[in-house]
């Protein structure tokens, strides 16, 4: 086998190497895009519909949390979602940010794993996805039903103000509280300029409802 040879065989095998690279980037960026849309959906995790907290005409107190996560992870280092369950065992509803999403393991569904105590639950993810680690996003816990959601896109770019860190969205939610109707926002601004004009966003929206929060 001569020089020229040993070079295309070479050429060859690196041609190859980028070939499947690429296909792989693109089946893991399809796969993360499919799992992500799938955790986005209300469901029940528990088998029947969860209670409502309000047993009779006198308790009017609801119980209503925000709370970064940050993805479970306390600042002592270590990812605990147990401890994250318990701050949040006697809450009736719950607005998270930071949480993971589904990935093709399941192992961070922390979205479906907060839910399992009698709730209803919704995850919008907001970050780029990641096959390995998953989605990240905002997550929304409620012990009533949820009767309709959406996702709002906040703006990533303006002119003025700059281009964001990362893709930020607005989860929001309608709530059958005892009969009444409320409007649930959870959202995790960015920490750059662009974030007022992700607040006009969000305000316009919050003040469209009697019954928000």
């Amino acid at each position: 086998m001569n020089k020229d040879q040993v070079t295309h065989r070479l050429a060859s095998g690196r041609l190859r190497l980028m070939l499947l690279g690429t296909a792989a980037l693109v089946l893991t960026l399809l796969l993360n895009s499919v799992l992500c849309r799938r955790c986005e959906r209300p469901a029940s995790i528990s088998v029947a519909a969860p209670a409502s907290p309000m047993t009779n005409e006198a308790q009017r107190v609801l119980r209503v949390s925000t709370f970064n996560i940050h993805r479970a992870i306390g600042s002592d280092g270590r990812r605990d979602l147990g401890r994250v369950a318990a701050l949040l065992s006697h809450d009736d509803i719950v607005g998270l940010q930071e949480s993971l999403g589904s990935s093709w393991h399941g192992r961070f569904d922390q979205a479906k794993a907060l839910a399992r105590e009698q709730r209803w639950w919704l995850f919008a993810p907001a970050a780029l996805h990641n096959l390995v680690s998953g989605c990240t996003g905002n997550t929304l816990l409620s012990r009533y039903p949820i009767i309709a959601y959406q996702r709002l896109e906040l703006v990533q770019r303006d002119a003025e103000l700059g281009t964001g860190r990362m893709r930020r969205n607005a989860l929001m939610a309608t709530i059958d509280v005892a009969g009444t109707h409320v409007k649930l926002f959870v959202t995790h601004l960015d920490t750059r300029a662009i974030k007022t004009r992700q607040l006009e966003q969000v305000i316009t929206q919050f003040t469209r409802h009697e019954h928000a929060v």
